[in-house]
C-alpha cells in the first residue's frame, strides 16, 4: 500500500473507504443535513428608540422633547412608520400644513427647512445624552430615523 494509507481500506479503484461511507470531514459540506442544527439565540438589540408623550427612550436614556414643538411634532410622525423615507410635503400634509409651512410658527419658512432644522435639532440632542450624532438621516428632500436604531 502507498504510504499514508496504512490506516485505511482502500477499494481496488482507489476510493478511499471512509469517504464514501461520509466520515471525511468535506461531506458535511455536501450533505449538511447530517451535520448537527445550530441553535441560534435572538440577540437584543442594544439600540432600539421608543417614542411615547414627548419623550425618546434611547439606549436606557430618557430625552424630553416637550420643551420643543417642531421637535416633538417630527418623532411623533417619524415613529408612526420608523422605516419609511418621509417626504416632507407628506409631513405638512400630516401636520395640515402646506408646503409654504404656516404664518407665525417660525416666521413664513418653507416647511422642509422647518423640518430639516428640527431634525438637526433631534440629532443634537440626542448626541448630548448618548454620543450617537446619526439618530436622524435627512437630506432636502425626506428624513427618517437611521434603520440601524430601530
Amino acid at each position: 500500500m502507498p504510504y499514508g494509507y496504512e490506516d485505511h481500506d482502500i477499494y481496488d479503484n482507489g476510493f478511499d473507504e471512509n469517504l464514501i461511507r461520509g466520515k471525511d470531514m468535506g461531506i458535511a459540506r455536501v450533505f449538511p443535513q447530517n451535520q448537527p442544527q445550530i441553535k441560534q439565540r435572538k440577540v437584543k438589540q442594544e439600540h432600539k428608540a421608543t417614542y411615547k408623550n414627548g419623550t425618546l427612550y434611547f439606549l436606557n436614556k430618557e430625552i424630553d422633547f416637550n420643551n420643543k414643538q417642531n421637535q416633538k411634532y417630527l418623532l411623533k410622525i417619524l415613529f408612526k412608520k420608523s422605516t419609511y423615507n418621509w417626504p416632507y410635503d407628506e409631513i405638512a400634509a400630516d401636520l395640515d400644513w402646506d408646503e409654504t409651512g404656516v404664518d407665525g410658527w417660525l416666521g413664513n419658512k418653507p416647511a422642509w427647512k422647518i423640518f430639516y432644522s428640527a431634525g438637526n435639532g433631534i440629532n443634537t440632542a440626542i448626541a448630548k445624552k448618548t454620543q450617537i450624532e446619526d439618530f436622524i438621516i435627512k437630506n432636502t428632500k425626506e428624513i427618517r430615523i437611521n434603520p440601524k436604531y430601530m
